[in-house]
């Protein structure tokens, strides 16, 4: 974990995908429903947590930490469904 760049948080976040994903493979092996060889990750993804973004309801984005001091900024300004999420302060807090 030392060696480890990244937020704790998306370490965590990894190793609990990859955990999942190997005991579906496995109850679909046991029944005969998946093959032999152990499944591959074709797209990379990650699932952000909550307590890795803010969100600046003012600026209309949000912030995304990858490492500590080191941020990515998402911004929905002027963005298809800025419409519709207008007024949602609290919903976006939670997703």
């Amino acid at each position: 974990m030392k060696d480890n760049p990244y937020a704790v948080h998306w370490v965590g976040s990894v190793i609990r995908k990859a955990y999942s994903i190997m005991k579906s493979w496995k109850k679909r092996y046991l029944r005969g429903r998946a093959r032999k060889v152990k499944p591959k990750i074709r797209r990379r993804f990650a699932k952000c947590k909550v307590t890795l973004m803010k969100i600046d309801y003012e600026a209309k984005a949000i912030r995304i930490t990858l490492r500590q001091g080191e941020y990515l900024y998402v911004s929905w300004r002027s963005t298809w469904f800025e419409k519709r999420v207008r007024g949602w302060g609290g919903v976006l807090a939670r997703l």
